[in-house]
């Protein structure tokens, strides 16, 4: 990237900021409608409160009208998982393009990639096995938003700040 000409710079610059605002839009979104705080996360995805033991565990799955349910849970994966993954697909052009080793690379894209789903399966994981899933939740999306923080920062730091070799 350090070798790129300066309108090959400043689109990558206009598409990494509108990605950052689209992620913090997207957390202010969760912020107001869920909360942000742990407990908020894991009362906002379980069934019911957390059960004392597994068969209590069991049976609260058994009997619970879900506020969310296993259709609605399909269709937000469903409706998230494209976007998420142009988002991906966007960053990752930026990712083989930085000064860091093959390996370096591969494994930041697989980190990356595996917030995804993880997400997602952390959701119906909370709401259908037990509510301490919600960790999942919260370790997902801070792994989703720390790469894509990490992508636009680097980015930015090897198109405008580093030198070319």
């Amino acid at each position: 990237m350090r070798e790129w000409n300066t309108s090959q710079k400043v689109a990558a610059t206009l598409i990494l900021v509108l990605l950052g605002i689209g992620y913090l839009v997207g957390v202010s979104k969760l912020s107001s409608s869920v909360g942000l705080a742990p407990e908020q996360v894991k009362a906002r995805y379980s069934a019911k409160p957390e059960p004392v033991g597994l068969t209590e565990s069991l049976a609260a799955l058994m009997d619970a009208e879900p506020e969310i349910s296993g259709e609605k849970l399909t269709h937000v994966a469903h409706a998230h998982m494209i976007p998420y993954t142009l988002v991906f697909a966007l960053c990752a052009f930026f990712i083989v393009h930085f000064g860091w080793s093959p390996r370096a690379q591969v494994l930041f894209m697989v980190a990356f990639a595996l917030s995804i789903p993880f997400d997602f399966l952390s959701m119906a994981a909370t709401r259908f096995i037990h509510p301490s899933f919600y960790v999942g939740i919260l370790l997902s999306g801070l792994a989703f938003g720390a790469c894509l923080g990490i992508t636009i920062f680097w980015s930015f730091y090897e198109l405008w700040i580093s030198k070319p070799d």
